[in-house]
């Protein structure tokens, strides 16, 4: 993450928390409603090689194939959400750059292993739309109730910032309710948003499936609507050419 986020994520905790909001919710949907791979052809071709042949890898595969399943997706997204935002775990990412630029990676991967999953609901065993919809209206939940903690918390949480809010009119408490705000309704419309869409496709396919068994079972030997035909058929048969 480059300017304007990134300085300002050094004084602000209400920009840092923006970051994340791109990094987990914003950044990987786009990756995934686009189409990825063709960014490594964008590489030099060593490195694309190199990092072709680490995602063949068989340990690789694995992972990525469970990671990507709807539910560790959920899991693994959630834990490092609420783990990075620990009070001193924002301490820490603020004093060294190394643990800075681990939890804006945890964050990116993060989200890319959940929008994954969402992206692909419906073509997988295990990854239907109903299930993907309820973990995406789950993390709306979570991500909600950690905006209102920092929201209606009443003392600042995150020490690191000191009095560098001051400097664009706000206090350090007000910052932290920022951020909160931010969180909770930003982050939790986009997860609303991405529920809805995978609620109406699970409300089509229900649809496209009992539209598929009626036609079906209206239409097996012995229905009526089957014998109707038949007598139909035998009252205007069909007459023969010449």
């Amino acid at each position: 993450m480059v300017w304007p986020l990134d300085a300002l994520g050094e004084v602000l905790f209400s920009a840092h928390m923006a970051q994340h909001i791109v990094l987990t919710a914003v950044v990987p949907p786009l990756l995934w409603l686009g189409r990825p791979v063709i960014l490594l052809w964008s590489l030099p071709r060593c490195l694309r090689r190199k990092i072709g042949a680490l995602l063949q890898a068989r340990p690789v595969r694995k992972f990525w194939i469970w990671a990507t399943l709807p539910l560790p997706a959920f899991v693994l997204e959630g834990a490092v959400l609420w783990g990075w935002h620990a009070p001193v775990a924002i301490e820490a990412a603020l004093a060294n750059e190394a643990i800075h630029a681990a939890m804006h990676l945890s964050f990116f991967v993060g989200g890319l292993l959940f929008w994954h999953a969402l992206a692909h609901a419906g073509r997988r065993h295990g990854a239907g739309y109903a299930e993907t919809a309820a973990l995406s209206f789950l993390t709306m939940m979570h991500t909600g109730l950690l905006g209102a903690l920092l929201t209606f918390a009443p003392r600042p949480l995150y020490l690191a910032y000191d009095d560098s809010p001051l400097a664009w009119g706000l206090t350090p408490l007000e910052d932290q309710q920022l951020a909160g705000l931010i969180m909770w309704v930003i982050c939790g419309t986009i997860y609303i948003v991405a529920g809805v869409l995978l609620l109406a496709a699970w409300i089509r396919q229900v649809e496209r499936r009992s539209a598929s068994a009626t036609f079906l079972t209206g239409y097996k030997p012995g229905s009526p609507a089957f014998r109707a035909d038949r007598s139909n058929a035998a009252a205007h048969p069909r007459s023969e050419p010449g």
